[in-house]
Protein backbone atom coordinates (compact mmCIF):
# COMPACT_ATOMS: atom_id res chain seq x y z
CA UNK A 1 0.00 0.00 0.00
CA UNK A 2 2.85 2.41 0.86
CA UNK A 3 4.38 1.62 -2.52
CA UNK A 4 1.15 2.65 -4.30
CA UNK A 5 1.00 5.89 -2.30
CA UNK A 6 4.64 6.63 -3.20
CA UNK A 7 3.88 6.09 -6.91
CA UNK A 8 0.91 8.45 -6.65
CA UNK A 9 3.10 11.14 -5.08
CA UNK A 10 5.78 10.61 -7.74
CA UNK A 11 3.19 10.71 -10.54
CA UNK A 12 1.69 13.92 -9.12
CA UNK A 13 5.14 15.52 -8.96
CA UNK A 14 5.76 14.62 -12.60
CA UNK A 15 2.35 15.74 -13.90
CA UNK A 16 1.89 18.98 -11.95
CA UNK A 17 4.53 21.05 -13.79
CA UNK A 18 2.83 20.23 -17.08
CA UNK A 19 -0.65 21.23 -15.94
CA UNK A 20 -2.11 17.74 -15.55
CA UNK A 21 -3.71 18.36 -12.18
CA UNK A 22 -4.79 21.89 -13.06
CA UNK A 23 -6.21 20.55 -16.32
CA UNK A 24 -8.34 18.03 -14.43
CA UNK A 25 -9.72 20.81 -12.22
CA UNK A 26 -10.24 22.92 -15.35
CA UNK A 27 -12.15 20.09 -17.06
CA UNK A 28 -14.46 19.67 -14.03
CA UNK A 29 -15.00 23.43 -13.81
CA UNK A 30 -15.61 23.61 -17.57
CA UNK A 31 -18.40 21.02 -17.29
CA UNK A 32 -19.94 22.95 -14.38
CA UNK A 33 -19.54 26.24 -16.25
CA UNK A 34 -21.22 24.78 -19.30
CA UNK A 35 -24.12 23.61 -17.09
CA UNK A 36 -24.33 27.13 -15.62
CA UNK A 37 -24.46 28.79 -19.06
CA UNK A 38 -27.01 26.22 -20.28
CA UNK A 39 -29.25 26.93 -17.28
CA UNK A 40 -29.00 30.71 -17.71
CA UNK A 41 -29.10 31.06 -21.50
CA UNK A 42 -30.42 27.73 -22.81
CA UNK A 43 -28.46 25.03 -24.61
CA UNK A 44 -26.51 26.65 -27.43
CA UNK A 45 -23.48 25.62 -29.47
CA UNK A 46 -20.22 27.30 -28.61
CA UNK A 47 -16.88 27.17 -26.86
CA UNK A 48 -16.15 26.78 -23.11
CA UNK A 49 -12.84 26.82 -21.26
CA UNK A 50 -11.63 27.10 -17.66
CA UNK A 51 -7.91 27.56 -17.00
CA UNK A 52 -5.64 28.45 -14.09
CA UNK A 53 -4.56 32.03 -13.58
CA UNK A 54 -1.01 32.89 -12.54
CA UNK A 55 -2.07 35.22 -9.73
CA UNK A 56 -4.03 32.66 -7.67
CA UNK A 57 -3.30 29.04 -6.77
CA UNK A 58 -6.99 28.27 -6.13
CA UNK A 59 -8.92 30.03 -8.87
CA UNK A 60 -9.68 29.31 -12.48
CA UNK A 61 -10.83 31.81 -15.11
CA UNK A 62 -13.75 30.48 -17.16
CA UNK A 63 -14.80 31.78 -20.57
CA UNK A 64 -17.49 30.86 -23.07
CA UNK A 65 -18.68 32.13 -26.41
CA UNK A 66 -22.06 30.71 -27.36
CA UNK A 67 -24.51 31.59 -30.09
CA UNK A 68 -27.96 31.05 -31.47
CA UNK A 69 -27.86 31.92 -35.14
CA UNK A 70 -26.12 35.29 -35.55
CA UNK A 71 -26.72 36.27 -31.90
CA UNK A 72 -23.54 35.73 -29.84
CA UNK A 73 -22.84 35.89 -26.13
CA UNK A 74 -19.49 36.05 -24.34
CA UNK A 75 -19.53 34.88 -20.72
CA UNK A 76 -16.77 35.01 -18.13
CA UNK A 77 -16.54 33.90 -14.50
CA UNK A 78 -14.08 32.96 -11.81
CA UNK A 79 -14.25 29.41 -10.38
CA UNK A 80 -12.89 28.09 -7.11
CA UNK A 81 -12.51 24.26 -7.35
CA UNK A 82 -11.65 21.48 -6.36
CA UNK A 83 -15.14 20.38 -5.30
CA UNK A 84 -18.16 21.54 -7.26
CA UNK A 85 -16.91 24.96 -8.33
CA UNK A 86 -18.54 28.11 -7.07
CA UNK A 87 -18.68 30.75 -9.78
CA UNK A 88 -18.20 34.41 -8.95
CA UNK A 89 -17.96 37.57 -11.04
CA UNK A 90 -20.20 36.09 -13.74
CA UNK A 91 -20.45 38.57 -16.60
CA UNK A 92 -21.88 38.39 -20.09
CA UNK A 93 -22.37 40.55 -23.12
CA UNK A 94 -24.22 39.92 -26.36
CA UNK A 95 -23.93 41.07 -29.94
CA UNK A 96 -25.26 40.22 -33.37
CA UNK A 97 -22.54 39.01 -35.69
CA UNK A 98 -22.54 41.41 -38.61
CA UNK A 99 -19.93 43.71 -40.09
CA UNK A 100 -20.04 47.18 -38.57
CA UNK A 101 -17.70 50.10 -39.16
CA UNK A 102 -15.68 51.03 -36.05
CA UNK A 103 -15.56 54.63 -34.88
CA UNK A 104 -12.50 56.77 -35.56
CA UNK A 105 -11.83 57.00 -31.83
CA UNK A 106 -11.53 53.18 -31.61
CA UNK A 107 -9.34 53.03 -34.72
CA UNK A 108 -6.98 55.76 -33.48
CA UNK A 109 -6.87 54.82 -29.76
CA UNK A 110 -3.60 52.85 -30.13
CA UNK A 111 -2.24 54.83 -33.07
CA UNK A 112 -3.74 53.01 -36.06
CA UNK A 113 -4.38 55.14 -39.15
CA UNK A 114 -7.14 54.09 -41.51
CA UNK A 115 -10.62 52.61 -41.33
CA UNK A 116 -11.83 49.36 -39.80
CA UNK A 117 -14.88 47.19 -39.31
CA UNK A 118 -15.57 44.23 -37.03
CA UNK A 119 -18.16 41.48 -37.09
CA UNK A 120 -18.97 41.80 -33.39
CA UNK A 121 -18.50 43.90 -30.29
CA UNK A 122 -17.07 41.40 -27.81
CA UNK A 123 -13.38 42.22 -28.14
CA UNK A 124 -10.89 45.04 -27.58
CA UNK A 125 -10.74 46.07 -31.23
CA UNK A 126 -8.70 49.21 -30.46
CA UNK A 127 -5.89 47.12 -28.94
CA UNK A 128 -5.97 44.68 -31.89
CA UNK A 129 -5.90 47.60 -34.35
CA UNK A 130 -2.76 48.94 -32.67
CA UNK A 131 -1.12 45.52 -33.16
CA UNK A 132 -2.39 45.12 -36.75
CA UNK A 133 -1.21 48.60 -37.72
CA UNK A 134 2.25 48.03 -36.25
CA UNK A 135 2.58 44.64 -37.98
CA UNK A 136 1.39 46.13 -41.28
CA UNK A 137 3.75 49.11 -41.20
CA UNK A 138 6.66 46.93 -40.04
CA UNK A 139 5.89 44.44 -42.83
CA UNK A 140 5.58 41.64 -40.26
CA UNK A 141 2.40 39.99 -41.49
CA UNK A 142 1.16 37.32 -41.03
CA UNK A 143 1.32 37.68 -37.25
CA UNK A 144 -0.65 36.68 -34.17
CA UNK A 145 -1.47 38.43 -30.92
CA UNK A 146 -3.43 37.84 -27.74
CA UNK A 147 -6.00 40.64 -27.66
CA UNK A 148 -5.98 41.63 -24.04
CA UNK A 149 -4.14 44.58 -22.57
CA UNK A 150 -2.88 43.07 -19.30
CA UNK A 151 -2.36 39.71 -17.61
CA UNK A 152 -3.83 37.18 -20.04
CA UNK A 153 -3.38 34.03 -17.94
CA UNK A 154 -6.60 32.05 -17.99
CA UNK A 155 -7.70 33.66 -21.26
CA UNK A 156 -8.24 30.96 -23.93
CA UNK A 157 -6.32 31.35 -27.16
CA UNK A 158 -9.32 30.18 -29.20
CA UNK A 159 -11.09 33.38 -28.18
CA UNK A 160 -8.33 35.91 -27.59
CA UNK A 161 -5.54 34.97 -30.05
CA UNK A 162 -6.11 36.70 -33.37
CA UNK A 163 -4.15 35.78 -36.49
CA UNK A 164 -3.66 38.74 -38.85
CA UNK A 165 -2.99 38.42 -42.57
CA UNK A 166 -2.66 40.86 -45.44
CA UNK A 167 -4.35 40.78 -48.84
CA UNK A 168 -3.38 43.77 -50.99
CA UNK A 169 -3.72 46.78 -48.63
CA UNK A 170 -6.30 45.20 -46.32
CA UNK A 171 -5.43 43.46 -43.04
CA UNK A 172 -7.82 40.84 -41.65
CA UNK A 173 -7.47 39.51 -38.10
CA UNK A 174 -9.52 36.50 -37.02
CA UNK A 175 -9.70 34.18 -34.01
CA UNK A 176 -10.50 30.47 -34.33
CA UNK A 177 -14.18 31.10 -33.45
CA UNK A 178 -14.75 33.41 -36.43
CA UNK A 179 -14.65 36.78 -34.64
CA UNK A 180 -12.89 39.13 -37.01
CA UNK A 181 -11.60 42.61 -37.78
CA UNK A 182 -10.93 44.17 -41.20
CA UNK A 183 -8.49 47.07 -41.31
CA UNK A 184 -7.62 49.30 -44.27
CA UNK A 185 -4.52 51.33 -43.34
CA UNK A 186 -3.98 54.74 -44.94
Amino acid sequence: MARIAWHAVLLSALIAPFGGIASAAGDDAKASFRALTNSRYGVQPGFWRCAPVNYSKRELQCWAEIHRGARYRMISAMAAPPSAPRFTSVRSQTWTRRWTRLSASIVHEFGARGTASANGSGYDWAFLLGFADSAFRGQKLPASSIVFDGNSSGFPGAMFRFHCTRADRAVTCRNSLGDALRYLPT
